[in-house]
Protein backbone atom coordinates (compact mmCIF):
# COMPACT_ATOMS: atom_id res chain seq x y z
CA UNK A 1 0.00 0.00 0.00
CA UNK A 2 1.37 3.35 -1.16
CA UNK A 3 0.76 6.54 0.88
CA UNK A 4 -0.71 8.46 -2.31
CA UNK A 5 -3.44 5.76 -2.59
CA UNK A 6 -5.79 6.74 0.78
CA UNK A 7 -6.06 10.00 2.16
CA UNK A 8 -5.51 10.59 5.84
CA UNK A 9 -8.81 10.09 7.47
CA UNK A 10 -8.81 6.75 5.23
CA UNK A 11 -5.35 5.71 6.60
CA UNK A 12 -5.99 6.60 10.15
CA UNK A 13 -9.11 4.66 10.13
CA UNK A 14 -6.99 1.83 9.13
CA UNK A 15 -4.71 2.59 11.61
CA UNK A 16 -7.19 2.16 14.31
CA UNK A 17 -8.16 -0.91 13.21
CA UNK A 18 -4.77 -2.28 13.60
CA UNK A 19 -3.73 -2.35 9.96
CA UNK A 20 -0.05 -2.83 10.91
CA UNK A 21 0.69 -2.37 6.83
CA UNK A 22 -0.84 1.10 6.92
CA UNK A 23 1.03 2.09 10.22
CA UNK A 24 4.53 1.10 8.37
CA UNK A 25 3.58 3.38 5.54
CA UNK A 26 3.23 5.96 7.56
CA UNK A 27 6.06 5.09 9.47
CA UNK A 28 8.42 4.87 6.35
CA UNK A 29 6.78 8.31 4.88
CA UNK A 30 7.35 9.98 7.51
CA UNK A 31 10.50 8.72 10.46
CA UNK A 32 13.73 10.79 8.33
CA UNK A 33 11.75 14.51 8.73
CA UNK A 34 10.30 13.31 12.41
CA UNK A 35 13.77 12.64 13.14
CA UNK A 36 15.72 15.64 11.40
CA UNK A 37 12.98 17.99 13.70
CA UNK A 38 14.08 16.22 16.67
CA UNK A 39 17.76 16.01 16.05
CA UNK A 40 17.49 19.59 15.64
CA UNK A 41 16.76 19.93 18.90
CA UNK A 42 18.38 16.92 20.32
CA UNK A 43 22.22 17.22 19.20
CA UNK A 44 22.92 13.42 20.50
CA UNK A 45 22.18 11.16 17.79
CA UNK A 46 20.96 8.27 19.62
CA UNK A 47 19.08 9.71 21.84
CA UNK A 48 17.50 11.81 18.76
CA UNK A 49 16.85 8.29 17.50
CA UNK A 50 15.25 7.21 20.55
CA UNK A 51 12.78 9.75 21.16
CA UNK A 52 11.70 9.36 17.56
CA UNK A 53 11.12 5.52 18.09
CA UNK A 54 9.16 6.73 20.90
CA UNK A 55 7.01 8.96 18.90
CA UNK A 56 5.79 6.41 16.30
CA UNK A 57 5.42 3.94 19.58
CA UNK A 58 2.86 6.39 21.14
CA UNK A 59 1.10 7.35 18.48
CA UNK A 60 0.96 3.34 17.62
CA UNK A 61 -0.28 2.57 21.51
CA UNK A 62 -2.95 5.20 21.44
CA UNK A 63 -4.11 5.05 17.95
CA UNK A 64 -7.81 4.11 19.59
CA UNK A 65 -7.63 7.19 21.12
CA UNK A 66 -6.53 9.60 19.19
CA UNK A 67 -9.00 11.76 17.29
CA UNK A 68 -7.18 12.79 13.79
CA UNK A 69 -8.29 16.39 13.11
CA UNK A 70 -5.65 16.95 10.34
CA UNK A 71 -2.87 15.31 8.47
CA UNK A 72 -0.98 12.62 9.74
CA UNK A 73 1.81 14.35 9.84
CA UNK A 74 0.44 17.48 11.44
CA UNK A 75 -0.51 15.55 14.45
CA UNK A 76 2.99 13.51 14.21
CA UNK A 77 4.84 17.14 14.26
CA UNK A 78 3.23 17.47 17.07
CA UNK A 79 3.69 14.26 19.34
CA UNK A 80 7.12 15.29 18.23
CA UNK A 81 7.75 18.32 19.39
CA UNK A 82 5.77 17.40 22.39
CA UNK A 83 8.39 14.18 23.27
CA UNK A 84 11.72 16.66 22.53
CA UNK A 85 10.56 19.40 25.03
CA UNK A 86 10.06 16.65 27.68
CA UNK A 87 13.45 14.91 26.48
CA UNK A 88 15.44 18.43 27.08
CA UNK A 89 12.94 18.89 30.15
CA UNK A 90 13.76 16.03 32.09
CA UNK A 91 17.18 16.03 31.55
CA UNK A 92 17.85 19.24 33.04
CA UNK A 93 18.10 20.82 29.45
CA UNK A 94 16.61 23.85 30.57
CA UNK A 95 18.89 26.22 27.99
CA UNK A 96 17.76 23.99 25.24
CA UNK A 97 14.13 23.78 26.31
CA UNK A 98 13.77 27.48 26.60
CA UNK A 99 15.21 27.59 22.92
CA UNK A 100 12.84 25.47 21.89
CA UNK A 101 9.57 26.54 23.58
CA UNK A 102 10.58 30.47 22.08
CA UNK A 103 11.42 28.64 19.00
CA UNK A 104 8.16 27.27 18.59
CA UNK A 105 6.39 30.40 19.84
CA UNK A 106 7.87 32.22 16.97
CA UNK A 107 6.62 29.67 14.12
CA UNK A 108 3.68 31.17 11.66
CA UNK A 109 0.34 30.74 14.12
CA UNK A 110 -1.41 28.74 11.11
CA UNK A 111 -4.13 26.26 12.17
CA UNK A 112 -1.54 23.30 11.15
CA UNK A 113 1.75 25.13 12.60
CA UNK A 114 0.42 25.43 16.39
CA UNK A 115 1.96 23.40 18.61
CA UNK A 116 -1.50 22.95 20.17
CA UNK A 117 -0.74 19.03 21.53
CA UNK A 118 2.66 20.94 23.42
CA UNK A 119 0.65 23.68 24.74
CA UNK A 120 -2.52 21.31 26.47
CA UNK A 121 0.20 19.31 28.02
CA UNK A 122 2.02 22.07 29.40
CA UNK A 123 -0.68 23.60 30.64
CA UNK A 124 -2.06 20.25 32.49
CA UNK A 125 1.60 19.96 33.79
CA UNK A 126 1.86 23.94 34.75
CA UNK A 127 -1.55 23.65 36.54
CA UNK A 128 -0.99 20.65 38.41
CA UNK A 129 2.18 21.83 39.87
CA UNK A 130 0.86 25.25 40.58
CA UNK A 131 -1.67 23.19 42.89
CA UNK A 132 0.54 21.29 44.20
CA UNK A 133 2.67 24.34 45.62
CA UNK A 134 -0.89 25.82 46.54
CA UNK A 135 -1.60 23.10 48.68
CA UNK A 136 2.10 23.26 50.38
CA UNK A 137 1.53 26.34 51.61
CA UNK A 138 1.09 27.32 55.17
CA UNK A 139 -3.19 27.38 56.56
CA UNK A 140 -2.56 31.20 56.73
CA UNK A 141 -1.52 31.57 53.41
CA UNK A 142 -3.67 29.08 51.41
CA UNK A 143 -6.74 30.76 52.79
CA UNK A 144 -5.58 34.08 51.87
CA UNK A 145 -4.26 32.55 48.41
CA UNK A 146 -7.90 31.51 47.79
CA UNK A 147 -9.69 34.19 48.67
CA UNK A 148 -7.95 36.63 46.73
CA UNK A 149 -6.87 34.98 43.69
CA UNK A 150 -10.34 32.32 43.82
CA UNK A 151 -12.58 34.08 45.53
CA UNK A 152 -11.28 37.76 43.97
CA UNK A 153 -11.44 39.59 47.22
CA UNK A 154 -9.13 42.80 48.15
CA UNK A 155 -6.65 42.99 51.07
CA UNK A 156 -9.33 45.33 53.07
CA UNK A 157 -11.89 42.31 52.39
CA UNK A 158 -9.43 39.79 53.48
CA UNK A 159 -8.33 41.47 56.59
CA UNK A 160 -11.95 41.71 57.92
CA UNK A 161 -13.00 38.57 57.43
CA UNK A 162 -9.88 36.72 58.85
CA UNK A 163 -9.47 39.48 61.58
CA UNK A 164 -5.91 40.50 60.57
CA UNK A 165 -4.78 43.55 59.46
CA UNK A 166 -4.45 44.32 56.22
CA UNK A 167 -0.34 45.05 56.39
CA UNK A 168 -0.29 41.27 56.98
CA UNK A 169 -2.78 40.26 54.20
CA UNK A 170 -0.44 42.38 52.00
CA UNK A 171 2.44 40.59 53.25
CA UNK A 172 1.07 37.49 52.62
CA UNK A 173 -0.05 37.76 49.41
CA UNK A 174 3.73 38.97 48.00
CA UNK A 175 5.20 35.98 49.92
CA UNK A 176 2.75 33.90 47.69
CA UNK A 177 3.32 35.54 44.85
CA UNK A 178 7.04 34.89 45.15
CA UNK A 179 7.11 31.53 46.31
CA UNK A 180 4.55 30.85 42.52
CA UNK A 181 6.74 32.69 40.96
CA UNK A 182 10.12 30.56 42.23
CA UNK A 183 8.01 27.54 41.05
CA UNK A 184 7.47 28.70 37.58
CA UNK A 185 10.93 29.45 37.33
CA UNK A 186 11.95 26.01 38.30
CA UNK A 187 9.44 24.66 35.93
CA UNK A 188 11.58 26.63 32.93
Amino acid sequence: MQMDDWNDQDLWQRIQQDDKAAFESVYRCFVDVIFALVFKHIDNRNDAEDVTQDVFLSVWEQRKQIVLQKKIFSYLYSVARYKTFRYNRDKGRTDQYQRQWEHFLNLDQSPGATPEVFVKAEMLRLEANMSREIEKLPPQMKKIYQLNYEEGMDTAQIATQLIISEHTVKKHLVNIKKRLHSMALRLF
